[in-house]
């Protein structure tokens, strides 16, 4: 489930030293979210349906555990979404993004050079992604 939680976050992977997304940045639209809510909620139906609480060790109920308050809080925030600050003189994506690519982007061939002259571009975004974030567009 990590890996698979893992792909609506190219950002994440690239922090990780991952290159499987390398060319997209991550997707931060309400429709993303509620994408990321839907496969958390899958993945909590699937979790419930293969294990018994009571019959896991105690690593495995506190796994058990986080990823059931994991979808709670994402459900939770989810309402709120929209009436935080976007940014600060200290985060969001004027920071993050510059921070990625300036120490966790590697350029090391032609294709990571492209994908980290453009990591804007629309056909660049990650899936499900329409847009590419306007703030980075040429």
């Amino acid at each position: 489930q990590f890996e698979e939680e893992l792909r609506f976050s190219p950002t994440q992977l690239t922090n990780l030293g991952r290159r499987d997304l390398y060319d997209q940045i991550d997707d931060y639209s309400l429709d993303a979210t509620d994408r990321e809510i839907a496969w958390y909620q899958q993945s909590v139906e699937e979790l419930k349906a293969s294990f018994v609480y009571d019959e896991l060790d105690a690593e495995g109920q506190t796994s058990y555990d986080f990823w059931e308050y994991r979808l709670g809080r994402l459900e939770e925030s989810r309402e709120f979404s929209l009436q935080n600050y976007p940014m600060s003189q200290l985060r969001g994506p004027h920071t993050r993004l510059p921070r990625t690519m300036l120490n966790y982007h590697d350029v090391e061939s032609l294709a990571d050079m492209e994908a980290y002259n453009d990591p804007g571009n629309p056909d660049h975004a990650a899936p499900g992604c329409d847009h590419g974030p306007t703030i980075w567009r040429r």
